[in-house]
């Protein structure tokens, strides 16, 4: 059973679970003890006095010295302990206070004798009369017990300071503890007060005084280990160990105050946290009393103060509080100074040497400022900073996010609004790259077209508009995630805007347009990238020729991305001339990632020259040169490595047998299927996946039934390649487990299995390939789609264009039923033009992106007289429809080439946007033909 841990009563606690749970105490306590034990006559007499803000453990070391002194025989016989409630206002004289204490003794020890004399007292309106007689009762009970008495009372701040006006109360007082050799006392205040600090006033420098610090970081993780020992929760004690930066986090919001970190466990303890605003938000409420009794504690000023900084940045000059407070310098470090005494702020030295105060407890910070703007509760500049600390690794951030994913994607305990703001608190406090990514991430869960991720995506642009590495991120995000190439296009392009120089933007621009078939502009990107990487490295060694530069650049650089685009850029090359340096540079260099580097490049020229340095390289002691030999390997495509590369599908690290599978793949010898075929129960999802797709690029017929028992694999990008490669292979024995995957709840593997069917072609699928055009998942629903038009069914074209009419059929849906349309009726040998009216005419406003897809699906005939009357009827509506006619020139132009025999002088007065443009068209219909 969970024990449950009293915030504000530690008297409630049992005495062992008291002492199982003490922490960075124990000198302090010991002192107390052996001041007691030593204590003989009034020359060694001392009066205590503990002095730390509310919640850091003044109660809870007080009652484990009454704890000790009862188990302790000498003690117990020597000592006897009264302690006062820790929160009692009727005392307002000296009288009050040893009736209290009469009062608290003679019942717990039912002492007939104390009790006849409280009896007799308690009415006295003679306070004179009631301090006689009860300092003579004391004595008398103190000389026949032979025990002394010690006084345990908290809070004295407000005794001395609220309760007791009269000063000569507080000279009788001290008169009194001065003199009575049986009274020991243990004060407590949660802050300095002015009885103990002045000198004109009777109990300065009287006490000896304890200052209870926060405890250390270090100390609070053992407090809430000791605290899951006690609850003997393992799971908890190893997820403490699991995640520190939760500790941290818990320690950067208490300061080190055990009570704040005891109220904050539960939140450790959970791992369903996504419910953690809500839970700091009743935490907030719950500590409010808390804060305004610590409030309470202190003077007009001091709270002025602490409010003051709470509002303002963490960290404030004395100089700045003055000017901001309009209080004068040298009172603002008085101040200051008492309340670091006490333990309300924390003086620091910064690198410049400045003297700043800050309020340890952040959640001091926060509270102050919600209580200044309740109507902004919740929102992030005030959870913000916890949630920085609570997830403060990748991987912490990771985790959550996949969770949140999947809530998200499941639809389940939790309104996709309020997950939705949690990412937003998750995005906030990831790191570049991070951030970006999960910006993005975030855009392709439940979004249903392409279109509407664009919108949203130019209302995030604002959010960076100045940041190139955002747009950076975008371009990979449109163009690796949508095959938005034109789109991540304009992103590379803003990037290079914003830092003309960054080659990490001009080369993935450069990519993107050789991906458009703008193959000259391309080049252009390459050779501007080439050159700035040049002029940097250009230098008194007077390095003139280009290959040369960018040798040493792959020798020298250390900016992984500029390896990375040099190695790309002397890959493309082709140069043979070049291997010779680039292996001298491999067996000399001692730096593991460079040499991946010239593995890659050496791979990439696809030189067969240097194929027994590559297998010598499989076996190299680190992992990741052996992967990246083997993936080198792959690209050049020899049959020579092929039993070097089966032996590596047994290597001990995960990252060589998936190289190793996929690079088999691309060589495509029927010697590996076996090999792979085992590895399809490699313990690694990622190598079961890669031994899937090299299966499915080999082709081979043996692999069937292996990878129709991979549909059934527990992770879904294993069932999605496994789908994917039975579609390469192309065997009819695997349409009805394809069927089946059609109903996976994972939509990769829906729409791997949808992508299959088509590229098999069974007319089998098409009642279950229809039923997917009502798909949740867009690419699953253009996955069917595509499918229904490569099988081409009479059936399958009546449903499309029935899809078509649907109101809820999105503009992406549109583009991909219109794909599907004319390439299935031109299947068929039957006009595109009946469609051409059905899409044009149906809508108000058409689509230009489904006007596109269609007008390049005619291409696909391979028949000019087709073409020439599908774009005749298209401009004929267009024109009806006032759209404008600039997107359709590149199709007018390429049907204009194709009627003139391929007259390369059309083409070469293009533009050289428009000449890619209609490059990708003739490619298409040479294609057909």
């Amino acid at each position: 059973m969970t024990q449950k841990i009293p915030l504000y009563r530690p008297q409630q606690i049992d005495s062992n679970v008291l002492e199982s749970i003490l922490v960075a105490r124990e000198p302090l306590v010991k002192k107390i003890l052996t001041g007691l034990k030593n204590c003989k006559n009034s020359i060694s007499r001392q009066h205590y006095l503990f002095i730390g803000p509310r919640g850091i453990g003044k109660t809870f070391l007080t009652q484990i010295v009454k704890n000790r002194i009862i188990k302790d025989a000498g003690l117990n016989k020597q000592w006897h302990t009264i302690t006062f409630p820790e929160e009692f206002y009727k005392l307002s004289s000296v009288a009050d206070i040893l009736l209290e204490a009469l009062k608290i003794l003679s019942e717990e020890l039912k002492d007939k004798f104390l009790n006849q004399i409280y009896d007799d007292i308690q009415y006295n309106d003679d306070n004179e009369q009631v301090v006689d007689i009860s300092l003579d009762a004391f004595r008398k009970f103190c000389l026949k017990s032979n025990k002394k008495i010690l006084l345990i009372i908290e809070n004295v701040n407000r005794i001395f300071e609220k309760q007791i006006k009269a000063k000569t109360e507080i000279h009788l007082l001290r008169k009194i503890l001065m003199e009575e050799n049986w009274l020991i006392t243990l004060f407590t205040s949660p802050t300095y007060l002015n009885a103990v600090t002045k000198p004109e006033e009777p109990f300065f420098e009287f006490f000896n005084v304890s200052l209870i610090k926060d405890l250390t970081q270090n100390e609070q993780f053992q407090m809430l280990e000791k605290i899951s020992e006690l609850n003997k929760n393992k799971v908890v004690k190893k997820h403490l160990y699991n995640v520190r930066s939760r500790i941290s986090a818990i320690y950067h919001f208490t300061g080190g105050n055990p009570r704040l970190a005891v109220m904050l466990y539960d939140l450790v303890s959970n791992k369903n946290i996504s419910g953690i605003k809500l839970e700091i938000e009743f935490l907030l409420d719950q500590i409010t009393p808390f804060y305004q009794d610590r409030m309470n504690d202190i003077s007009h000023q001091e709270g002025e103060i602490l409010e003051t900084m709470a509002l303002m940045s963490e960290g404030c000059t004395p100089s700045e509080l003055s000017k901001k407070l309009r209080m004068e310098s040298k009172k603002v470090r008085s101040i200051l100074s008492r309340l670091d005494n006490s333990g309300y702020v924390r003086r620091e030295k910064r690198q410049n040497k400045k003297t700043i105060y800050i309020i340890p407890e952040r959640f001091f910070r926060i509270w102050h400022q919600m209580n200044h703007s309740r109507a902004a509760r919740g929102q992030i500049q005030y959870l913000l900073e916890f949630f920085s600390a609570w997830y403060d690794s990748e991987k912490e951030r990771d985790q959550i996010w996949e969770e949140l994913n999947q809530k998200l994607h499941k639809g389940i305990n939790e309104v996709s609004e309020d997950i939705d703001e949690f990412m937003e608190y998750v995005i906030a406090v990831s790191k570049e790259g991070e951030k970006y990514n999960r910006e993005f991430d975030r855009l392709s869960l439940d979004l249903d077209t392409d279109d509407l991720i664009l919108k949203i995506v130019r209302d995030i642009d604002y959010k960076y508009k100045s940041d190139a590495n955002y747009f950076i991120h975008k371009g990979f995000f449109l163009g690796n995630k949508l095959k938005r190439h034109d789109e991540a296009v304009k992103a590379f392009k803003e990037a290079c805007s914003l830092d003309n120089t960054n080659v990490v933007a001009i080369f993935n621009k450069a990519l993107a347009l050789e991906k458009l078939g703008q193959k000259e502009l391309a080049q252009k990107g390459y050779s501007k990238t080439k050159n700035i990487l040049m002029n940097n490295e250009i230098d008194s060694s007077k390095i003139i020729n280009a290959k040369q530069v960018l040798l040493k650049i792959l020798k020298k650089e250390t900016n992984h991305d500029a390896m990375r685009i040099t190695a790309y850029i002397i890959s493309q090359s082709k140069d043979e001339n070049m291997v010779r340096e680039l292996v001298d540079f491999l067996n000399t260099t001692k730096e593991i990632w460079r040499k991946q580097y010239f593995i890659i490049v050496l791979g990439k020229i696809g030189s067969e020259k240097e194929i027994d340095l590559l297998i010598q390289c499989l076996n190299d002691t680190p992992s990741n040169v052996r992967g990246s030999a083997a993936t080198a390997l792959g690209n050049i495509g020899s049959e020579t490595a092929v039993n070097s590369l089966i032996q590596c599908l047994n290597d001990t690290a995960n990252y060589v047998r998936g190289s190793a599978a996929t690079a088999l793949g691309k060589i495509g010898s029927e010697t590996a299927v076996e090999p792979l075929i085992r590895l399809l129960n490699d313990k690694a999802i990622v190598n079961r996946g890669s031994a899937a797709t090299a299966l499915g690029k080999i082709g081979s017929e043996t692999a069937v039934n292996s990878l129709i028992q991979s549909l059934n694999d527990t992770a879904n990008n294993v069932r999605g390649s496994a789908a994917t490669a039975l579609g390469k292979i192309g065997s009819e024995t695997a349409v009805n487990s394809l069927i089946q995957s059609l109903n996976d709840t994972a939509d990769n593997v829906r729409w791997s299995a949808a992508t299959a069917l088509g590229r098999i072609g069974s007319e089998k699928a098409i009642d279950s390939l229809i039923q997917c055009l009502n798909d949740t998942a867009n690419d699953v629903r253009g996955s069917a789609a595509t499918a229904l038009g490569k099988i081409g069914s009479e059936r399958a074209v009546k449903l499309l264009i029935k899809k078509l009419y649907d109101d809820k059929t999105s503009v992406g849906q549109s583009a991909v039923i219109a794909i599907a349309l004319s390439k299935l009726v031109i299947k068929k040998n039957k006009s595109v033009l009946g469609i051409i009216d059905i899409i044009i005419g149906y809508w108000e406003n058409p689509s230009k992106k489904t006007i596109h897809y269609l007008l390049k699906g005619v291409f696909y005939s391979g028949n000019i007289k087709i073409i020439q009357k599908a774009l005749k009827a298209a401009e004929k509506k267009i024109e009806q429809k006032k759209i404008s006619l600039n997107f359709f020139t590149p199709y007018k132009v390429a049907l204009d080439y194709l009627k003139s025999n391929k007259n390369a002088l059309i083409l070469k007065r293009q533009h050289p946007e428009m000449r890619d443009a209609v490059i990708l068209l003739i490619k298409i219909f040479d294609g057909a033909v």
